[in-house]
Protein backbone atom coordinates (compact mmCIF):
# COMPACT_ATOMS: atom_id res chain seq x y z
CA UNK A 1 0.00 0.00 0.00
CA UNK A 2 2.45 2.10 0.96
CA UNK A 3 4.39 2.06 -2.66
CA UNK A 4 0.57 2.71 -4.15
CA UNK A 5 1.04 5.68 -1.80
CA UNK A 6 3.92 6.62 -2.90
CA UNK A 7 3.21 6.19 -6.83
CA UNK A 8 0.41 8.49 -6.84
CA UNK A 9 2.48 11.04 -4.87
CA UNK A 10 5.16 10.99 -7.27
CA UNK A 11 2.72 11.09 -10.41
CA UNK A 12 1.03 14.13 -8.61
CA UNK A 13 4.04 15.87 -8.33
CA UNK A 14 5.10 15.67 -12.03
CA UNK A 15 1.67 16.05 -13.32
CA UNK A 16 1.56 19.50 -11.00
CA UNK A 17 5.26 20.82 -12.01
CA UNK A 18 4.21 19.71 -15.56
CA UNK A 19 1.76 21.81 -15.76
CA UNK A 20 3.70 24.84 -13.69
CA UNK A 21 6.46 24.55 -16.85
CA UNK A 22 3.89 24.80 -19.16
CA UNK A 23 2.62 27.39 -17.68
CA UNK A 24 6.10 29.19 -17.30
CA UNK A 25 6.84 28.37 -20.98
CA UNK A 26 3.82 31.20 -22.37
CA UNK A 27 5.72 33.93 -20.16
CA UNK A 28 8.94 35.61 -21.91
CA UNK A 29 12.14 33.98 -20.00
CA UNK A 30 13.60 36.32 -17.47
CA UNK A 31 16.44 38.23 -18.44
CA UNK A 32 19.42 38.96 -15.55
CA UNK A 33 20.25 42.14 -15.55
CA UNK A 34 23.71 42.11 -17.00
CA UNK A 35 21.88 40.60 -20.29
CA UNK A 36 19.42 43.78 -20.67
CA UNK A 37 20.14 45.74 -23.47
CA UNK A 38 21.12 49.77 -22.36
CA UNK A 39 18.54 52.29 -23.41
CA UNK A 40 19.91 54.87 -26.24
CA UNK A 41 20.65 58.07 -24.43
CA UNK A 42 18.03 61.03 -25.41
CA UNK A 43 19.59 63.56 -27.98
CA UNK A 44 20.52 67.10 -26.45
CA UNK A 45 18.32 69.78 -28.52
CA UNK A 46 20.83 72.10 -29.65
CA UNK A 47 21.39 75.61 -28.01
CA UNK A 48 19.21 78.24 -29.32
CA UNK A 49 20.14 81.78 -29.20
CA UNK A 50 17.41 83.73 -27.01
CA UNK A 51 17.21 87.62 -25.87
CA UNK A 52 15.74 88.74 -23.12
CA UNK A 53 12.87 90.80 -22.64
CA UNK A 54 10.14 92.89 -20.29
CA UNK A 55 6.49 93.15 -20.01
CA UNK A 56 5.62 96.33 -18.73
CA UNK A 57 2.05 97.49 -17.87
CA UNK A 58 1.51 100.56 -16.39
CA UNK A 59 -1.75 100.31 -14.41
CA UNK A 60 -1.81 103.70 -12.77
CA UNK A 61 -0.54 107.08 -12.85
CA UNK A 62 0.19 109.76 -9.76
CA UNK A 63 2.12 112.93 -10.92
CA UNK A 64 5.19 112.31 -12.40
CA UNK A 65 5.09 107.91 -11.12
CA UNK A 66 3.70 104.93 -12.68
CA UNK A 67 2.93 101.64 -11.37
CA UNK A 68 3.82 99.13 -13.40
CA UNK A 69 3.51 95.49 -13.56
CA UNK A 70 6.89 94.08 -14.52
CA UNK A 71 6.94 90.69 -15.84
CA UNK A 72 10.39 89.20 -17.10
CA UNK A 73 10.31 86.75 -20.34
CA UNK A 74 12.89 85.09 -22.87
CA UNK A 75 12.20 84.99 -26.50
CA UNK A 76 14.31 82.74 -28.72
CA UNK A 77 15.54 83.05 -32.23
CA UNK A 78 12.52 80.63 -33.32
CA UNK A 79 9.74 83.50 -32.29
CA UNK A 80 8.31 81.58 -29.09
CA UNK A 81 8.40 83.41 -26.31
CA UNK A 82 8.29 81.71 -22.20
CA UNK A 83 7.18 84.15 -19.45
CA UNK A 84 8.78 84.06 -16.01
CA UNK A 85 5.97 82.90 -13.76
CA UNK A 86 6.70 85.78 -11.48
CA UNK A 87 5.14 89.37 -11.90
CA UNK A 88 6.50 92.53 -9.77
CA UNK A 89 4.55 95.78 -8.51
CA UNK A 90 6.81 98.72 -9.12
CA UNK A 91 6.56 102.66 -9.28
CA UNK A 92 8.94 104.16 -12.07
CA UNK A 93 8.66 106.90 -14.26
CA UNK A 94 6.47 106.77 -17.10
CA UNK A 95 8.99 105.93 -19.67
CA UNK A 96 10.20 102.43 -17.05
CA UNK A 97 14.18 103.44 -16.74
CA UNK A 98 14.13 104.91 -13.01
CA UNK A 99 12.25 103.68 -10.11
CA UNK A 100 11.45 103.89 -6.35
CA UNK A 101 14.83 101.73 -4.24
CA UNK A 102 14.45 101.02 -1.02
CA UNK A 103 17.50 101.43 0.84
CA UNK A 104 17.94 97.74 1.48
CA UNK A 105 17.76 94.78 -0.41
CA UNK A 106 14.53 93.14 1.28
CA UNK A 107 11.30 93.00 -0.87
CA UNK A 108 13.69 94.39 -3.68
CA UNK A 109 14.60 93.10 -7.24
CA UNK A 110 17.18 94.09 -9.65
CA UNK A 111 16.46 95.07 -12.80
CA UNK A 112 19.04 95.06 -15.70
CA UNK A 113 19.02 98.06 -17.96
CA UNK A 114 18.71 95.80 -20.91
CA UNK A 115 15.07 95.41 -19.54
CA UNK A 116 14.36 98.82 -18.84
CA UNK A 117 15.50 100.70 -21.90
CA UNK A 118 17.39 103.03 -19.85
CA UNK A 119 21.44 103.45 -19.29
CA UNK A 120 22.01 101.62 -15.80
CA UNK A 121 21.11 98.85 -14.04
CA UNK A 122 18.34 99.28 -11.24
CA UNK A 123 19.31 97.51 -8.31
CA UNK A 124 16.94 97.63 -5.11
CA UNK A 125 13.86 98.48 -6.55
CA UNK A 126 11.19 98.42 -4.17
CA UNK A 127 8.26 95.34 -4.81
CA UNK A 128 4.47 96.03 -3.50
CA UNK A 129 2.48 93.25 -2.74
CA UNK A 130 -0.67 94.75 -4.50
CA UNK A 131 -1.05 97.52 -7.39
CA UNK A 132 -3.73 99.04 -4.28
CA UNK A 133 -0.67 99.44 -2.34
CA UNK A 134 1.71 100.76 -4.91
CA UNK A 135 -1.33 103.39 -6.22
CA UNK A 136 -1.82 104.56 -2.66
CA UNK A 137 2.53 105.18 -2.29
CA UNK A 138 2.28 106.46 -5.46
CA UNK A 139 -0.40 109.19 -4.72
CA UNK A 140 1.86 110.15 -1.08
CA UNK A 141 4.84 110.91 -3.39
CA UNK A 142 2.81 113.14 -5.95
CA UNK A 143 0.70 114.79 -3.03
CA UNK A 144 2.53 118.33 -2.74
CA UNK A 145 0.62 120.03 -0.43
CA UNK A 146 1.91 120.87 3.29
CA UNK A 147 1.71 118.61 6.09
CA UNK A 148 -0.56 120.07 9.18
CA UNK A 149 2.08 119.41 12.36
CA UNK A 150 -1.21 119.05 14.42
CA UNK A 151 -2.55 116.04 12.74
CA UNK A 152 -1.73 113.02 13.83
CA UNK A 153 -2.92 110.68 11.10
CA UNK A 154 -0.36 112.39 9.16
CA UNK A 155 3.48 111.51 8.90
CA UNK A 156 5.50 114.44 11.02
CA UNK A 157 8.19 115.94 9.80
CA UNK A 158 11.45 114.92 10.90
CA UNK A 159 12.82 116.77 14.06
CA UNK A 160 15.18 119.77 13.38
CA UNK A 161 18.75 118.97 14.44
CA UNK A 162 20.37 120.72 17.20
CA UNK A 163 22.47 123.50 16.18
CA UNK A 164 26.19 122.65 15.21
CA UNK A 165 29.10 123.47 17.51
CA UNK A 166 30.91 126.53 17.29
CA UNK A 167 34.25 125.31 17.86
CA UNK A 168 34.09 122.17 15.97
CA UNK A 169 36.67 119.44 17.15
CA UNK A 170 36.05 120.44 20.85
CA UNK A 171 33.00 118.95 22.92
CA UNK A 172 30.53 121.84 23.74
CA UNK A 173 30.62 122.79 27.51
CA UNK A 174 27.18 121.97 29.59
CA UNK A 175 25.47 125.36 31.15
CA UNK A 176 24.78 123.93 34.10
CA UNK A 177 27.69 125.34 36.09
CA UNK A 178 29.79 122.17 37.49
CA UNK A 179 33.36 123.19 38.06
CA UNK A 180 32.63 126.49 36.51
CA UNK A 181 33.76 128.47 39.66
CA UNK A 182 29.75 129.83 40.46
CA UNK A 183 29.32 126.61 42.47
CA UNK A 184 32.03 124.52 44.59
CA UNK A 185 31.72 122.30 47.61
CA UNK A 186 32.98 124.68 49.49
CA UNK A 187 31.38 127.87 48.77
CA UNK A 188 29.59 127.90 51.90
CA UNK A 189 32.43 128.61 54.32
CA UNK A 190 34.02 125.19 53.86
CA UNK A 191 34.41 122.49 56.44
Amino acid sequence: MLQFVLGIGIAYFFLKEGSRTTSDQDEEPETSPEEEPTPEPEPTPEPMDFTRFASWSGEYTAGENVVWVYQAGIRFEDGSEEMDSSSYVVIGNSNHTAFLRSNSNRGTIDIPKELTGGSTDQKNVQVFSSIEQASARADELADDTPRDPTDPVQPQPEPEEPPSNPRPGFPQQPDYGLGGGGGSLFSNGGI
